[in-house]
C-alpha cells in the first residue's frame, strides 16, 4: 500500500480547489482553464491553443513527459476525469465513475494519477494507473480532501482536508493518517 502524508487544516467555510491556476509542463507549455475549455501557451504567453473546446472543463495537470493533459470535465454529466494528448486529440475517460471526480496530479514517473473523488463510500483519495485502470481507495474518512500531491521519488501523497459538522456547524478535531 502507498504511504499517505496529510497536511491537517480547519476551515468554517467552504473551500476551494487547491489546483493552481496553470500548470507547466515538461515541454515548456502552460496548461489553464480558458472560458471555452482547456488551452495551453508558451510561459511569455504567445503561442495560445485550445486543446479542448468544452467551458467548464477544469484542473488541467500536464504528465510529466509533457504528453498528456488530465483534467475534469462534466460531459457525461457527473464529474469525471480524462487525459488527452497535448494536442487535444485521444480524449478518454478515465473514471467512468456515477460520482464526482477531481484534482488530477501525475505521478512523477506519470503511470499512476492520484485524484480527489466523492463515492458511495464517501470522499476520498484514490489512485489510478494513467490509463485509469486499477482505481483504488488510498484514504477515506479524512473529511473533505484537497491538492493531492505526489512526493518526488513517487513513495507518498500529501493532501490537506478539513473537517466540518453541518448539523452543529463547528469544525471537528482533525488527526493526522498515514497508510
Amino acid at each position: 500500500m502507498l504511504p499517505i502524508a496529510l497536511a491537517v487544516g480547519f476551515a468554517l467555510a467552504s473551500a476551494g480547489s487547491a489546483q493552481p491556476a496553470a500548470t507547466l509542463g515538461s515541454n515548456g507549455h502552460l496548461a489553464f482553464t480558458a472560458v471555452t475549455g482547456i488551452a495551453t501557451m508558451n510561459p511569455d504567453g504567445s503561442g495560445q491553443w485550445g486543446l479542448d473546446f468544452l467551458p467548464g472543463d477544469h484542473s488541467p495537470a500536464w504528465s510529466p513527459d509533457g504528453t498528456r493533459v488530465a483534467f475534469v470535465t462534466s460531459r457525461e454529466h457527473d464529474y469525471d476525469i480524462y487525459s488527452m494528448s497535448a494536442d487535444g486529440s485521444d480524449q478518454r475517460n478515465l473514471t467512468r465513475s456515477y460520482a464526482y471526480d477531481s484534482e488530477p496530479t501525475w505521478s512523477p514517473d506519470g503511470a499512476k494519477i492520484a485524484f480527489i473523488s466523492f463515492r458511495a463510500e464517501g470522499a476520498g483519495i484514490y489512485v489510478m494507473n494513467a490509463d485509469g485502470s486499477d482505481q483504488k481507495l488510498l484514504a477515506d474518512d479524512i473529511g473533505y480532501p484537497s491538492g493531492p500531491t505526489w512526493s518526488p521519488d513517487g513513495a507518498r501523497i500529501a493532501f490537506q482536508t478539513y473537517y466540518y459538522d453541518f448539523e452543529t456547524s463547528t469544525a471537528r478535531p482533525t488527526r493526522t493518517r498515514t497508510g
